[in-house]
């Protein structure tokens, strides 16, 4: 299967009605009327996003059943927006913690420098650019050899 149409499945079980407990037979129905392809359970369940999707239904019908309240539907723009806001939140954090590595390291390299008596204005020289033309020499030497 595909990756879209994966998500394709998994949006069919999240669309599925609540009244009706899913069970894979009329999911493997549903896929193969969708898709026109027949894929068995297992071929189904291997992918997590369908399974956890399916777990999902599974868990709402339940959840409707004992109560028989209806849970509250949520159009798909604000799950897309939800999903986006949780993974910049994340990438946020991995940022601030790669910004404070450096900062540790920057504030370390600072301490050793003073420690050893490097001084300010030999910090603030620019970096001296490498010597290209050594590489090609070292490839010269060894089509000599």
């Amino acid at each position: 299967m595909t990756e879209n149409q994966i998500k394709h499945v998994a949006a069919l079980i999240k669309a599925w009605p609540q009244s009706a407990p899913p069970t894979w037979n009329d999911v493997v129905a549903l896929v193969e009327q969708e898709l026109r392809h027949r894929w068995t359970r297992q071929a189904l369940q291997a992918h997590s996003a369908i399974k956890q999707a399916y777990d999902d239904q599974k868990i709402a019908y339940r959840a409707q059943r004992k109560t028989g309240k209806k849970p509250v539907v949520r159009p798909p723009h604000e799950i897309v927006l939800a999903q986006t806001i949780e993974r910049l939140k994340k990438e946020n954090a991995e940022l601030r913690e790669t910004l404070r590595h450096y900062d540790e390291l920057l504030i370390r390299h600072v301490a050793n420098a003073i420690r050893y008596g490097i001084t300010h204005e030999k910090l603030e020289q620019p970096i001296i650019a490498p010597f290209r033309q050594q590489t090609d020499q070292r490839q010269n030497n060894q089509k000599r050899k």
